[in-house]
């Protein structure tokens, strides 16, 4: 996994969704999350079915999961290394305990920080359209299908397939986006809760498609940075 030191993550910059203005920016806390997507190999690994399309390679990522299914890996990732599940799987909605050490998806917010790497651009790299294929499968290079994990450039934060390859999940819920400056969303997000037949959010900077994202404990590299939380990717 790598360690995230915790930034700012620039929403609506000018080159964000309308819902998203006015331009804003939210703090992020310091997080570990899973240097690549979540692999086929890692959903065996848990003994879940794999839904994928694609089933290979091995070190190709899984797909087509539903965002119940990935909170369902979280919970069986953080039992195999003996850790404490987020998700507690007796409620409607699978509601998450911030203040357990194991798995859980990434907030919206965490997930922007880490796709952008504190970048004040759509796009990691900056902006150049030339300079797409070199970090992310996409339409014009994917040939319709995904792609083994880490074969692209990482982003700065050390990362991979932030941009492209699959499409990823995040905790968060459809809704109105806040309109100030927000010095930590993850506190913003526990103030609420999911409604019941809220939509999920899928999370992606342009372009790409990606897969769910994971969050998880600080203990799971066995050293606990200060402060941080730990999330895995899809």
């Amino acid at each position: 996994m790598i360690y995230l030191p915790g930034g700012v993550s620039r929403w609506a910059a000018g080159d964000g969704p309308a819902d998203e203005a006015p331009p804003h920016k939210v703090s992020v806390s310091p997080l570990l999350m899973d240097k690549f997507e979540v692999t086929h190999a890692m959903f065996a690994k848990v003994q879940l079915p794999d839904p994928s399309h694609w089933q290979e390679p091995a070190n190709g990522p899984v797909e087509r999961v539903r965002w119940r299914d990935a909170k369902a890996y979280c919970n069986e990732r953080s039992r195999l290394e003996q850790l404490h599940p987020c998700y507690n799987e007796k409620a409607v909605d699978w509601d998450c305990d911030p203040t357990a050490d194991g798995y859980r998806l990434p907030t919206e917010a965490e997930w922007e920080y880490a796709c952008r790497a504190e970048a004040t651009t759509s796009r990691s790299y900056g902006g150049p359209e030339e300079l797409v294929g070199q970090y992310a499968w996409y339409l014009l290079n994917a040939r319709n299908r995904t792609w083994p994990v880490g074969q692209k450039k990482p982003n700065d934060l050390g990362l991979f397939d932030m941009h492209g390859n699959v499409w990823e999940w995040c905790a968060d819920w459809f809704g109105p986006y806040p309109k100030t400056d927000l010095q930590d969303f993850n506190k913003y997000m526990k103030t609420r809760k999911v409604p019941t037949l809220g939509l999920p959010v899928w999370c992606a900077v342009a372009p790409g498609t990606t897969a769910p994202g994971v969050v998880a404990p600080p203990t799971a590299t066995g050293t606990r940075p200060p402060s941080a939380t730990t999330a895995s990717a899809f």
